[in-house]
């Protein structure tokens, strides 16, 4: 995870696509706000607008810290009260939507969308996690309608496995 590829991740990154002009098919497309090349750290600066450049696994071990409220791999990162900060909401009651502290919080869930819509979101009561990791930039669809079926279908196969992973527990 990192704000300047190198050389060789810069070639690993999904590239991203949109509509093309005629709205038939896709055009391949750079992020909007990053400045190019990507390595280059001395006319390009970290910006939480599409900046950070990272893997599943890493969104998701990152993820997993949050939800342990702060320790992974049975050893603490940040401390719960870090986490409690980050993940409650630190918006007036005049603004409807709930923001902590780089997340957007609700009853019992925090996330954070990022550039072309990959998110992560982070049930705290149900205790799961999901990382959504796609290339939409323009899409004729919304990537937020595409991100809530995604959570929506996560859940529902969730909630359809936990009988089934609860009894194989009780084996």
């Amino acid at each position: 995870t990192t704000f300047w590829p190198t050389a060789e991740q810069s070639q690993r990154i999904a590239k991203s696509y949109c509509p093309n002009d005629g709205k038939a098919g896709l055009q391949e497309t750079r992020i909007a706000q990053l400045k190019y090349p990507l390595a280059d750290r001395g006319t390009r600066h970290p910006v939480p607008a599409g900046g950070l450049f990272s893997t599943a696994r890493d969104v998701g071990r990152f993820c997993q810290m949050v939800l342990n409220d702060g320790v992974f791999d049975g050893h603490r990162v940040l401390s719960a009260a870090a986490v409690l900060q980050m993940t409650s909401k630190q918006t007036g009651a005049a603004v409807k939507q709930g923001y902590g502290f780089g997340w957007e919080v609700g009853d019992g869930w925090c996330g954070h969308g990022g550039a072309c819509s990959t998110h992560m979101s982070i049930n705290r009561k149900g205790g799961w996690i999901t990382v959504f990791l796609v290339q939409h930039a323009g899409f004729p669809l919304d990537g937020d309608q595409c991100h809530a079926a995604f959570e929506t279908t996560a859940e529902r196969w969730l909630d359809e496995m936990r009988p089934a992973r609860s009894h194989q527990g009780a084996e």
